[in-house]
């Protein structure tokens, strides 16, 4: 009978809800951070901010395949 009353008695939804209420209020405040972040700060300036990395990576895969002693020519075209 005492199981029965507590049962019936004791609100468990509002304890779950409760539970489970910081876990989703912490993921949809990172995920709206996150979207800010990569709309409006990441995206603007992801040219600028890579193009160091972008020339350095550029300049490196030149000198490791040995095109560094290359040098451009330009070829006049035949009309042959």
């Amino acid at each position: 009978m005492i199981a029965a009353a507590n049962a019936v008695r004791v609100p468990r939804g509002r304890w779950i809800a409760a539970a489970i209420l910081p876990g989703v209020l912490c993921y949809v405040s990172v995920q709206i951070v996150s979207w800010y972040v990569s709309s409006f700060i990441v995206k603007p300036n992801e040219l600028v901010r890579e193009q160091p990395y972008i020339a350095n990576n550029i300049a490196l895969t030149r000198q490791a395949y040995g095109w560094t002693e290359f040098r451009n020519a330009s070829f006049p075209p035949r009309p042959t």
